[in-house]
């Protein structure tokens, strides 16, 4: 075993690599320690626990996937919007297979807080809040489509978790629901 130092972005890239080879169930404070060629007790200097580091590592994963544009991308365009968060869904069967499977979000909740774990649901928050500025800037929705049983935020939340769920599921095909919220907004 190399005792050379390492860094936490070097043990975040060695398990984003796992993830991508082995599936998130192949990360685990040893595997990684190997990836990075280092003695184990240099990954629990960063990482003081096993929850530690999967929470740290399922939000680096998320970050990799949605990298969030610098600038409003079509600025008022839900559907541009939403067409931006599937098309990262997509990407991830190609760069994380089984990612979602696993459901990142319930796994990381079932663990204890702390920085990683507040880092990805910012993450989360700002994809979310994404896909609400384009809801309530887009002048296309139909008058009276969203109002008091449809609210925008409720309506970013429900469909952020239904397209995370239907590829969860392997759903192959999401196309219906954005037929569904087509018809429904404008």
């Amino acid at each position: 075993m190399n005792n050379r130092v390492t860094s936490r972005g070097d043990i975040l890239a060695a398990s984003r690599a796992l993830v991508r080879d082995k599936g998130i169930q192949a990360v685990n404070m040893r595997s990684v320690a190997a990836a990075c060629q280092v003695a184990l007790g240099s990954i629990y200097n960063y990482f003081p626990s096993k929850a530690e580091l999967m929470a740290a590592v399922v939000a680096d994963v998320w970050q990799d996937i949605f990298q969030l544009p610098k600038t409003p991308r079509g600025t008022g365009d839900f559907m541009a919007a939403l067409d931006w968060f599937i098309s990262g869904l997509v990407r991830s069967r190609t760069t994380y297979p089984d990612f979602f499977k696993l459901h990142a979000l319930g796994f990381v909740q079932a663990n204890r807080g702390g920085e990683p774990k507040q880092l990805m649901e910012a993450h989360i928050g700002g994809i979310k809040d994404y896909l609400l500025q384009q809801l309530v800037s887009d002048t296309r929705v139909r008058p009276g489509a969203l109002g008091y049983d449809l609210q925008p935020k409720g309506l970013v939340d429900s469909l952020f978790d239904s397209f995370l769920t239907l590829m969860g599921q392997g759903v192959g095909r999401l196309d219906p629901l954005m037929t569904l919220v087509r018809r429904s907004l404008y």
